[in-house]
């Protein structure tokens, strides 16, 4: 299980960006944990972004949201490009399920 080491210094960081422009709120520390964590698998450092993946699933509160459906169509998406199908399959069908019960039906990524 990966420690919350990363998501503190994500958080630092995230602090840090909303002090120097100025903003009251600078998106969650997952989120932007999302973005590093495909920037990083896409350069070929697939255990570093594991880490970074599963730490932002684990610090994510609200495991019904759109952002925790946004974290495991991630880790589907990691999991099929390293040729693991089954993983991948079952991540894709729990984004999905979440964002059945969340989105309207009209909705992409509702129906």
């Amino acid at each position: 299980m990966p420690s919350l080491g990363p998501l503190k210094a994500v958080t630092n960081l995230s602090n840090c960006w909303a002090t120097a422009l100025g903003e009251s709120s600078v998106k969650s520390p997952v989120f932007i944990m999302t973005y590093f964590h495909r920037y990083i698998h896409e350069l070929g450092d697939y255990e570093v972004s594991a880490v970074v993946l599963d730490t932002a699933l684990l610090a994510c509160e609200d495991k019904h949201s759109l952002l925790y459906a946004d974290l495991r169509s991630t880790a589907g998406s990691r999991y099929y490009d390293l040729n693991n199908l089954g993983k991948a399959r079952n991540a894709w069908d729990e984004a999905l399920k979440i964002r059945k019960a969340i989105l309207p039906h009209s909705s992409p990524g509702g129906e």
